[in-house]
C-alpha cells in the first residue's frame, strides 16, 4: 500500500472503486461525453489525483466548493458524505465550468486520514441523468451495459478521487 496517498487502501475497500478502469490524466469531460453518447469506452472510470484533466477542473466546479464548505463545517475529523443537488440552480451556477454541466448532481464523500483529506466524488451519467425532460427522469428509460459493453447512451458511472492536505482546505 502507498502509505503517502492511501490509494490501494480504498481501491480495496469501496464498491465505487474496485472494478473501476482507472483513465489517463488526459482524460476529461469531453472524452466521457463521447464516451456516453456512443456507448464506447468503460462502464466504469475512476479519475484519480489533481493532474487528472477531469479532476482539475472538478476543483474549480461550484459544486465542489459547495461540497467543501459543508465539509468545513464538520468536525473535519471524521467520514462525512454529501448529497449533491442540481436542477436549474446548478446549471445557472455551473456557468461555464462544463465540467460541472456534464456532471450535474455529484455525491461526495470526505474521509479524514491524519493529517490527509481523501475526497470522492461520484457521478453517473444515463439517459435520465441526461434529459432536461423532468417527466423523463424514471429509472425505467436508463439502458444497463451487459458485461461491460453499451450500446449509445448506456448508464457510465465516474469516481473522481483526490486528496489533500486537511490544512490547506481551511
Amino acid at each position: 500500500m502507498d502509505r503517502e496517498t492511501g490509494e490501494d487502501q480504498w481501491m480495496n475497500s469501496s464498491k465505487n472503486l474496485k472494478g473501476y478502469t482507472r483513465r489517463s490524466d488526459t482524460t476529461n469531460w469531453a472524452n466521457l461525453f463521447d464516451e456516453f453518447l456512443s456507448g464506447g469506452g468503460p462502464e466504469n472510470s475512476l479519475l484519480v489525483g489533481t493532474e487528472n484533466a477531469a479532476v482539475k477542473q472538478l476543483v474549480k466546479t461550484n459544486m465542489y466548493k459547495t461540497a467543501i464548505d459543508y465539509f468545513k463545517e464538520t468536525s473535519m475529523n471524521e467520514k462525512v458524505s454529501f448529497s449533491g443537488m442540481f436542477g436549474p440552480l446548478g446549471v445557472f451556477l455551473e456557468n461555464t465550468n462544463i465540467q460541472g454541466q456534464f456532471m450535474g448532481k455529484t455525491n461526495f464523500s470526505f474521509y479524514p486520514v491524519g493529517n490527509k483529506l481523501v475526497i470522492m466524488a461520484f457521478d453517473s451519467k444515463s439517459r435520465s441523468s441526461f434529459s432536461p425532460n423532468p417527466f423523463n427522469k424514471s429509472e425505467s428509460v436508463n439502458i444497463p451495459r451487459v458485461n461491460g459493453i453499451g450500446v449509445p447512451k448506456s448508464t457510465t458511472r465516474q469516481t473522481y478521487l483526490l486528496w489533500m492536505n486537511k490544512n490547506k482546505i481551511k
